[in-house]
């Protein structure tokens, strides 16, 4: 009985490396790849621009809806747990709403100044520092460095002068009649 022939599995390109001389099947193979890339971006590309072409009327909305969930939901959060603490607060002591309502600016400034000491008190060390580092620095590079310039322009002004001193006429009808 004979064996089927397997001739069918071979792949159309052996018939072409056997006609290329030896050592350049390495580049063909790698410029089948490099186009096969290639065509691959490029349909992406293509694909990605029918996708902006079908998505190009929700573009915006879609765009204002990430700006604001992007900014504003850590805003709604923060806001969101203030807002139950301060009504827990209100339940624990048993306080009314309307009370609580009118007491809210209060209470309001008196949070907010008691967070602020708190910060002051905690870095009051480098806003000292910075208090009399950022005067002393801007008086290092404006008006010492404005000084040290007159200085240099003056020193520079005077050796110009000195050394101009030194071809006046004596000196230049001394070597006239040399």
């Amino acid at each position: 009985m004979t064996s089927p022939s397997r001739e069918f599995l071979r792949s159309p390109f052996e018939n072409v490396f056997q006609i290329l001389p030896q050592g350049h099947d390495k580049a063909l193979k790698q410029a089948f790849y490099n186009t096969a890339a290639t065509l691959f971006v490029v349909l992406a590309s293509c694909a990605a621009i029918a996708v902006y072409y079908i998505l190009e009327p929700f573009l915006r909305p879609l765009l204002w809806a990430m700006l604001c969930g992007t900014f504003l939901f850590p805003f709604k959060c923060t806001l969101t747990n203030v807002s139950r603490r301060w009504l827990r607060g209100l339940t624990d002591s048993g306080t009314p709403l309307v009370v609580g309502l009118a007491l809210l600016p209060i209470t309001t400034v008196d949070c907010a100044a008691e967070k602020l000491g708190n910060f002051w008190w905690s870095y009051l060390k480098v806003i000292v520092a910075g208090c009399v580092i950022i005067p002393t620095l801007y008086f290092i590079f404006t008006i010492w460095a404005i000084s040290s310039i007159f200085d240099g322009l003056v020193t520079s002004f005077c050796f110009v002068y000195e050394a101009l001193g030194y071809f006046s006429a004596l000196w230049v009808s001394f070597f006239y009649y040399l």
